[in-house]
């Protein structure tokens, strides 16, 4: 596991493509636990700040792919925005995480 050898001391082997897979799981997990809870992504609580956070870690991320194909970029920006974003519908962010 990419975790293991990291906790080994033997450096970070994840690649941004991994790292931003990783964070949309994660950004799935708390909308889904945002809704769970009735909070909203827009705004001052726990679930917007986590969501803050992980499009942060995701905008780091996708300024590292080595990508060049301005089509390639702007599509993969789009699909970022609405899996990250505070405002999208549920089956809209779905969508997105499963073409990114």
């Amino acid at each position: 596991m990419p975790n293991d050898v990291a906790r080994r001391g033997r450096g970070n082997t994840l690649s941004a493509q991994a790292v931003l897979g990783n964070l949309v799981k994660q950004a799935l997990d708390v909308a889904k636990k945002a809704a769970r809870h009735q909070k909203s992504l827009i705004g001052v609580n726990y679930y917007a700040d986590k969501m803050a956070t992980l499009r942060a870690d995701a905008t780091n991320a996708f300024s590292r792919l080595g990508s060049t194909n301005v089509g390639h970029i702007a599509a993969l920006a789009e699909l970022i925005s609405k899996v990250f974003g505070g405002s999208t519908p549920s089956r809209e962010r779905a969508q997105a995480a499963r073409d990114v």
